[in-house]
């Protein structure tokens, strides 16, 4: 992490989030920082106490399940907002959010500010429509893993140009599953003769015969 002083930065961030629209004084104490990809945006600043406003990069927010292995809950890129109210006051102790990418953000220290923010009809309105459109996105993603892990595997593999993939742990991001739940998925498609593994963390589609007119 590291913090930035480029005033083209401020420029950059009131014209990409169009800020007149979401404070109704523009003048607040905004802070700039660049990450790595890998680094985790929320180890020095938690996002309990702080607004993060990414301006570029690929981010994911995720926890970790009972049994050992990630779960995303989210993966977004500029122009999304992270913050407490995105993922509950009470639940920003278990969950994490590292840079996929290279990420620059604009930040809001709530020691700073909260008082200000909490009075600001703007940044309350802004606030507001946020957290529906990610409740929006969260339901939408609920229907769709309504579809068994099996399905959805079959699904990603057939997409693939050679129906096949290496990594579990990446699988399991791509799927939004838990590991066991992906394992779980594997033992039931190699059982039914779907996949094969080729070798370890890599499985194959396998191909049906064709199938020949009489």
């Amino acid at each position: 992490m590291k913090k930035l002083y480029d005033r083209k930065l401020l420029k950059q961030f009131q014209e990409t989030w169009q800020t007149g629209s979401i404070f109704t004084d523009p003048d607040l104490p905004f802070h700039f920082y660049r990450y790595s990809e890998g680094e985790s945006l929320t180890a020095k600043n938690p996002i309990n106490r702080c607004v993060k406003f990414v301006l570029e990069g690929t981010f994911r927010i995720y926890t970790i399940t009972p049994d050992g292995s990630e779960y995303v809950i989210f993966q977004g890129h500029r122009r999304e907002l992270i913050s407490q109210w995105h993922v509950g006051a009470e639940h920003y102790q278990i969950v994490s959010v590292d840079a996929l990418t290279p990420v620059v953000t604009a930040e809001l220290l709530l020691d700073d500010c909260e008082a200000q923010l909490m009075e600001d009809p703007k940044f309350l309105r802004f606030l507001l429509e946020q957290i529906a459109s990610s409740y929006r996105e969260f339901a939408m993603e609920v229907v769709s893993q309504e579809e068994t892990v099996e399905k959805r595997l079959m699904s990603l593999l057939k997409k693939t140009p050679r129906h096949n993939f290496s990594g579990v742990e990446e699988m399991t991001k791509r799927l939004h599953c838990s590991r066991s739940q992906l394992q779980k998925a594997l033992r039931a498609l190699i059982s039914s003769g779907k996949i094969q593994r080729t070798q370890k963390g890599s499985y194959q589609m396998i191909e049906p015969p064709p199938k020949f007119l009489p």
